[in-house]
């Protein structure tokens, strides 16, 4: 199963809010879809999209304790940063 997401970029405390509550949504969303399936089931679920977020933030954890990971994380090199894209601002985020 593929999802697709869009986290709210954090502009604000009100956003960084805002974005959290999204994170805890899309976690339960993926508890449920593993609750969903019989033991007998074999499903792998992947979720895409723009999550604001660099791969360390703490917003992560919530969808961390479900069991996904972050592909982008395998390829990171030692020491080196992971750019994903740059915002509107041009800030570096990945």
């Amino acid at each position: 199963v593929l999802a697709n997401t869009h986290l709210s970029f954090p502009n604000s405390a009100i956003d960084r809010m805002a974005q959290r509550r999204q994170a805890v949504t899309l976690a339960r969303a993926c508890q449920d879809f593993y609750a969903s399936c019989s033991p007998q089931e074999s499903a792998a679920l992947v979720v895409a999209g723009d999550f604001n977020l660099e791969l360390r933030d703490d917003m992560c954890r919530p969808l961390y304790e479900t069991g996904l990971r972050a592909a982008a994380a395998g390829s990171m090199m030692e020491g080196q940063r992971y750019v994903s894209h740059r915002t509107h601002r041009g800030e570096e985020v990945g």
